[in-house]
């Protein structure tokens, strides 16, 4: 171990501080999981400035007794431990893995970062974990190799979780999410062959494991500031300007039975004027949450496009129009059950409309779909009257 090992591990801490500053003011993640990220950036602070003390008491720039050298090292691990959990923990929950309600697995996957910090507490007496020589330095001891069972579980599991759902369909909307995930997974793996080989072949360690663990988590990070230029706030669905990327791309390669759909509900302004924008953005959030459940399980991209309007886009290969419209029937009688008010019902207008090369640019494609829902919409208001 060199110098050059604790300047690595200072700039990778720089990063995390720029992180960590910038996580604070600029995400609108939902209050838990920006929590969650916070948490996840602080535990990785931990560990790094935890090894970059316990690396300049082993080169001799510090001196610390024995006793806080074992304290050091405890915490790196309790660092370490907490990173793994609230890392996967997050991308789960983003994913869609675990709910915020499935109480049962989030203790669930605590087992394995609560029992490395145990093993760690105890080897501050048995040196199983890990042991301090007399000379301070940090030695693994003979069940070293837990920490990194560990890491490989949470990383493995959210890494193989995503890898398949890259190549399933109805998941294409949270693509690129579950890419940065797999490379999130790979890279501290990579970190481990390099770190391991240059000691080899050059007899010098270097970082290389935190260092890749850092380079995942700016990954991830960067992702999610996407995923946040995307997303809408309040519904936590696509916004308008994922939706129109999305529809751009399809309309380039995927034409085949190609369908746009422009939903709008009925009467929304009167809910909002009656009962109060609270219950209007209530109403919006349960639509929204069927219509996720809607297009997993049809495969369709579902996006909030303005207001009250939503819109779902798919290739009908495998089903017909014919095939959908009890769908419909079915998700809006789930809307209003767990809307659960008598004061009101939901209604939805539905306009859509094939592609094809009259239309062979997208505002005219959803032009014709928007004329659809307000012909729709007409004759709602005439059965109305």
């Amino acid at each position: 171990m060199s110098i050059d090992y604790v300047v690595m591990l200072v700039y990778c801490l720089v990063i995390l501080i720029i992180l960590l500053a910038k996580a604070i003011f600029d995400f609108n993640l939902t209050s838990y999981q920006k929590i969650l990220l916070l948490i996840a950036l602080i535990s990785e602070f931990v560990m790094l400035f935890s090894e970059i003390i316990g690396s300049l008491n082993t080169l001799d720039y510090l001196n610390f007794p024995i006793s806080l050298c074992y304290l050091n090292s405890f915490i790196f691990f309790i660092g370490q431990s907490s990173t793994n959990y609230i890392t996967f923990l997050l991308l789960a929950l983003i994913t869609g893995y675990i709910s915020l309600n499935d109480k049962k697995k989030r203790y669930l996957f605590t087992i394995p970062a609560l029992f490395t910090i145990l093993i760690a507490f105890i080897s501050m007496f048995t040196g199983w974990l890990f042991y301090i020589d007399d000379n301070g330095a940090y030695a693994q001891g003979p069940i070293n190799f837990l920490q990194y069972i560990t890491v490989a579980f949470y990383l493995s599991y959210i890494g193989f979780y995503s890898l398949i759902k890259v190549f399933i369909k109805k998941y294409q909307a949270q693509r690129n999410l579950n890419i940065s995930i797999v490379f999130y997974a790979l890279l501290p793996l990579v970190g481990v062959i390099l770190q391991f080989s240059l000691e080899k072949i050059l007899s010098k360690t270097y970082p290389l494991i935190l260092a890749f663990i850092t380079v995942s988590t700016l990954i991830i990070y960067l992702q999610l500031l996407q995923n946040q230029v995307q997303i809408d706030t309040l519904t936590n669905i696509p916004n308008r300007n994922k939706f129109m990327r999305y529809l751009k791309n399809k309309m380039k390669r995927e034409t085949d039975e190609l369908y746009l759909f422009i939903l709008d509900i009925n009467n929304f302004k009167s809910i909002n004027d009656k009962y109060g924008h609270l219950e209007g953005d209530r109403v919006l959030e349960i639509i929204s949450k069927n219509l996720t459940i809607f297009s997993e399980e049809t495969g369709f991209f579902v996006a909030r496009y303005a207001g009250d309007e939503f819109c779902i886009v798919g290739n009908l290969n495998e089903i017909t129009i014919s095939d959908l419209k009890p769908m419909f029937v079915k998700y809006l009688d789930l809307i209003n059950k767990e809307i659960n008010d008598d004061r009101y019902t939901v209604s939805i207008a539905i306009g859509y409309t094939k592609f094809d090369e009259s239309k062979n640019n997208i505002k005219d494609f959803i032009n014709v779909a928007d004329e659809e829902m307000y012909k729709d919409k007409e004759k709602y208001h005439k059965l109305e009257n």
